[in-house]
């Protein structure tokens, strides 16, 4: 039974609807008191059960349609489909989320700071092994002065006097300074990388590293601390950086719009159009890495490399055909230079979000 606060003024959004009307013309509501049957609960469920498995599925099959989506969306069908920029951050989360989950797990270490020693010490024994074949090689040319000069200017690269540098130390870079010579185990200030020993970079506070290797200003001591952590907990740091992948495609897509806009300068499209465009295309790369990982991690079926790529590469070139609407030359042509122009963009933005994921970190 309605109420007579039901009758003339809606329960969800407190507008004035006419007492004759069962739903809302603001917001949709039904006209009632806020008690419902056991009917209406089921079939609300229902309805938005089925209409959102009707939109998800007219949307996987319209993604498969080179061009469909996008001109669907245009054409003022946004109802119809997921939007464009939740359906490919949810692909791309998805994609990105099975990938790390089907990874193979190293067991073999028990941390990665055990991992970063093993790691060191297998390069420890090749420098050493370099060395020794060095005197082996002084000793056989004694007499030939040239030779030995150059033998020991090899050894140079690896030790200082009798003192060991890379054999006991683990260079440590640091961005944007210039290189200098070593000397010792510490290098100069103005250098891009510093030797630390390991037992230092592994047990030391970072502190007390700082102190003991000369490491002023806050930049330097900034980038040293978060690059030793990416050093002292690879694993980790690997998944953080592999979880902002699509944040880094978020942020690179307005980008892209914007080389799909210089190249097709002549052609009356909007901005919002490349963008949309661009999201649509990556949104259906994503469904394809997991399509890819599913076969593989659940029925043990590997999609040839060859015929994956001919497949990808043909569904990106009818959709640009299609949606832009131009010959299969200038369609090509213009594929072309949309390649070169991702390789660029997209390098730029990965190094760009490592740089920021180490930051972070």
């Amino acid at each position: 039974m309605k109420s007579n606060e039901a009758l003339d003024k809606c329960l969800n959004c407190a507008r004035k609807i006419d007492p004759k009307d069962q739903y809302c013309s603001n917001c949709g509501q039904k006209n009632t008191d806020g008690r419902v049957k056991i009917y209406d609960l089921l079939k609300d469920f229902f309805s938005d059960q089925l209409s959102l498995d009707s939109k998800l599925f007219r949307t996987i099959c319209a993604l498969f349609i080179p061009a469909r989506l996008t001109k669907a969306y245009f054409q003022g069908k946004h109802k119809s489909y997921i939007g464009p920029l939740r359906l490919f951050f949810f692909l791309a989360i998805a994609a990105i989320g099975l990938a790390m989950a089907y990874a193979p797990k190293n067991s073999a270490l028990k941390s990665d700071t055990a991992i970063f020693e093993t790691r060191f010490l297998e390069q420890r024994q090749m420098i050493t092994s370099l060395i020794d074949s060095i005197e082996v090689l002084k000793a056989l040319y004694t007499y030939d002065t040239n030779k030995v000069q150059l033998l020991d200017s090899l050894e140079s690269m690896f030790v200082t006097g009798k003192e060991s540098i890379l054999i006991d130390s683990f260079p440590v870079n640091l961005i944007a300074f210039s290189i200098t010579d070593v000397e010792g185990t510490i290098i100069e200030k103005d250098s891009s990388s510093i030797m630390v020993a390991v037992d230092d970079l592994i047990e030391m506070p970072s502190k007390q590293l700082f102190e003991l290797y000369n490491i002023e200003g806050f930049r330097r001591q900034i980038l040293f601390s978060q690059l030793r952590k990416t050093l002292l907990d690879g694993n980790n740091f690997n998944t953080f950086l592999v979880s902002n992948i699509p944040w880094i495609l978020l942020f690179m897509m307005p980008a892209l719009a914007l080389i799909l806009k210089i190249i097709y300068f002549r052609r009356s499209f909007y901005y919002i159009e490349h963008l949309i465009f661009s999201f649509h295309i990556h949104a259906f790369l994503s469904a394809i890495a997991i399509i890819w990982l599913i076969l593989f991690r659940w029925a043990g079926f590997i999609i040839p490399f060859g015929p994956l790529m001919i497949g990808i590469w043909g569904f990106i070139f009818l959709s640009i055909t299609r949606y832009y609407d131009q010959s299969i030359f200038k369609s090509f042509l213009k594929l072309f230079l949309i390649v070169i122009a991702y390789l660029i963009l997209a390098s730029l933005f990965l190094i760009f979000g490592a740089a920021i994921s180490v930051l972070l970190f």
